[in-house]
Order: C-alpha cells, then structure tokens, then sequence
C-alpha cells in the first residue's frame, strides 16, 4: 500500500512524521543501515530471541549505551512485504512477543522502566491472546531462563535519550 504504518514507524505520528528526519530511540527491523564502525564496537545482532522482534531494540539500546543516536531519515523508503508463508500462528507470535521483551527488560532496564514495561506488556498480551495461560506459559520460559541473562544497564544518559526519543521505555 505503500503507506507507513504505526506499528512499522519508530516515532509516535507517521501521518505528521513520516517525512522528517529526526531522532529516534531504536530502529525498526524491516527497514535500517548501520555502520560497521558501530557493530564492530557494540556488537552484532543477538541471537537469544528467537523469533518475532526485539533483537533490532536489543541492538538499539546497546548503540545507545555507547552513545551512539539513532535517526530516522525520510528520503529512505523500504517496503516491507509480508506474507503469511512461513509465519508462525498469531498466538505463538504473542508469546514469543512477550518472552522476547522480557528478556529486554532484564537484560537493560533499570527497576522502575522494567516493572512499568513488564505490566503493560502482560496486560498487552492478555488483552491480545485472549489467553491468561498462553501468557503464564511465557512468563515461566522467563523465569526459567533469566538467571542466564547477561545484564547490560542502560547508562542514565542513555535513558535519557530514550526518553526524549521514544525508545519503548514503557511500551
């Protein structure tokens, strides 16, 4: 359709947004460049997620960690084809949602984002699942495997910048 979508769009209006170069707290996947200076420093994709979302957010916050910013630039287009081939079903996809943004949460908010974040994403999968065990089930995957998980901070700086550059602090 070649329009920008919300979900697709790292700032919070796509309608007035989507044709100004500014800021951004973290990347989306379908679309971005970096440069090899900042992967080589901060490091490449993680490989700890699986599927479905959030290893571009991953990447996003230790770029920032560095103090690296993160643009949004208009003049850049990708269209972003999705088929329904190959795609997981959409309760698994919440799952995995959910899962993957836990891990987030543990890995680099500070207590007060992480216990924020961690409530609206369970009422958020709730809301979407419609299945109070399809989220218990994901929350104890969690649980299982959070001792395991390196912790990486966000520097106050860094939250800073995602404040004012709508890194999904609380979403």
């Amino acid at each position: 359709t070649k329009q920008v979508l919300k979900y697709e769009f790292p700032g919070d209006d796509p309608r007035n947004q989507a044709n100004m170069r500014f800021n951004i707290g973290y990347f989306i996947g379908a679309g971005h460049a970096l440069r090899k200076e900042m992967l080589e420093k901060v490091g490449y994709y993680p490989d700890d997620y699986g599927l479905y979302a959030h290893e571009e957010v991953d990447l996003s916050y230790r770029a920032v960690n560095y103090g690296y910013q993160l643009m949004y630039e208009p003049s850049v287009a990708v269209y972003h084809m999705k088929i329904p081939d190959g795609r997981l079903p959409r309760k698994d996809v919440i799952s995995q949602l959910l899962l993957n943004r836990l891990i987030m949460n543990r890995k680099y908010l500070p207590a007060y984002y992480k216990a924020i974040n961690t409530f609206l994403w369970v009422i958020k999968s709730l809301i979407d699942a419609r299945s109070p065990l399809l989220v218990l089930r994901s929350i104890i995957k969690y649980i299982r495997r959070r001792n395991s998980i390196q912790r990486n901070l966000l520097s106050p700086e860094a939250i800073r910048y995602l404040l004012q550059n709508n890194g999904r602090l609380y979403r």
